[in-house]
């Protein structure tokens, strides 16, 4: 049975290279993940609009679908009286 260069394993110049290239290389995606998670972390957690700024806009929608259900319903009930 023959042995191929690829399945030697006796260490040697050229596996040592590969292993620290593989290193390197695994060291830099580490890092890039790390900070890429940090900036994540970063932005889920920045408060972007204050509270009673949303408030406000909640009680705006609120009272605009408060307005367009009570149209609607009236709508309904003027349709069962004229049916």
């Amino acid at each position: 049975m023959m042995i191929g260069w690829w399945e030697n394993t006796d260490p040697s110049i050229g596996s040592d290279l590969i292993r620290d290239f593989c290193a390197i290389f695994d060291a830099i995606g580490v890092t890039l993940l790390k900070t890429i998670y940090k900036v994540f972390f970063l932005v889920a957690n920045a408060t972007i609009v204050n509270g009673e700024v949303i408030k406000v806009f909640y009680s705006r929608v609120q009272l605009i679908l408060g307005i367009i259900m009570i149209f609607k319903l009236a709508m309904s009930i003027l349709n069962i009286i004229i049916n």
